[in-house]
């Protein structure tokens, strides 16, 4: 596994970044007013504007996925306050507002997609289901977590390989319980995989994301802004990197697929017509 930093075009421009998620090689990216599909080895990139880009992306809770299905690429957004919910189709090119509502009263800033399905957990209230959205259907549902132990305890839902997965951070203890979801969708599958320490203890870093697996039973993990490599056969962690800011770290396949969705190109090809016999039109 290798490092690659990923300057995108609209780069020094922005006041706000936000890594959404990455599926099959695309990366969604929440910027100030609006919402970027890029693919950063084919260094194409689509702007996404409409659904909730008045509103600050502090206010809105996103998750994208692919549906297999139809064979499309969406943008889920859903409002802080009123849990209203929009879904962008990249095969349209088009958001459209549906008469569903996010299921949960609070809602976290990005959703975890695996297996069709884009994944939100309130990192605070243990006592909360996982809500899934079917990303074909378009609907909602719930998962259970796990049986985790008594205490105060900070939660980060992640992928781990192909594999749903909990970090479970006891903030008092400094440990941090990694469980996973063996079998996708049955609450008996959970599985805790390792107990680690924390490496250091200063009061507000904790474990928080997966990164990468490998098939010899190593993780790296985030730590703070830091990376670990943490060893499941020899139960050992090792510094890797310190980051600066970890939040901007995502993981991705290689891929050439285009974010460009047939509906955009299709309205530049009439774009393009009209304007050739004096017409205006705009995208």
């Amino acid at each position: 596994m290798s490092q690659v930093s990923v300057r995108h075009p609209i780069a020094n421009t922005l006041n706000y970044v936000g890594l959404i998620g990455s599926t099959n090689g695309l990366i969604c990216i929440s910027l100030d007013k609006s919402v970027c599909i890029y693919n950063p080895i084919t260094r194409i990139y689509n702007m996404v504007y409409g659904g909730f880009s008045r509103l600050h992306p502090y206010h809105v809770a996103y998750g994208f996925g692919y549906d297999m299905d139809s064979d499309d690429y969406k943008i889920v957004a859903i409002t802080n306050f009123d849990k209203r919910v929009k879904v962008y189709s990249l095969k349209t090119g088009l958001w459209e507002k549906k008469k569903i509502v996010y299921p949960a009263e609070r809602t976290p800033s990005k959703g975890i997609f695996l297996n069709g399905y884009i994944h939100w957990m309130d990192p605070v209230q243990d006592d909360l289901n996982i809500v899934s959205f079917d990303v074909h259907m378009e609907t909602f549902g719930q998962l259970a977590t796990p049986a985790y132990n008594d205490g105060r305890k900070m939660l980060h839902l992640d992928i781990l390989g192909e594999r749903l997965s909990m970090l479970c951070n006891y903030t008092q203890n400094y440990v941090m319980d990694l469980w996973v979801m063996q079998v996708y969708g049955s609450s008996d599958s959970w599985t805790r995989l390792a107990s680690i320490a924390y490496p250091e203890n200063d009061g507000w870093m904790r474990f928080w994301k997966t990164l990468w697996t490998s098939d010899d039973g190593k993780i790296l993990l985030c730590f703070g802004h830091s990376c670990y490599l943490y060893d499941c056969i020899h139960g050992s962690l090792t510094f890797v990197i310190d980051t600066g800011n970890s939040s901007k770290l995502s993981s991705f396949d290689e891929s050439l697929v285009s974010p460009i969705g047939p509906g955009i190109r299709y309205r530049l090809r009439s774009s393009k017509a009209k304007s050739k016999i004096g017409e205006t039109s705009s995208i």
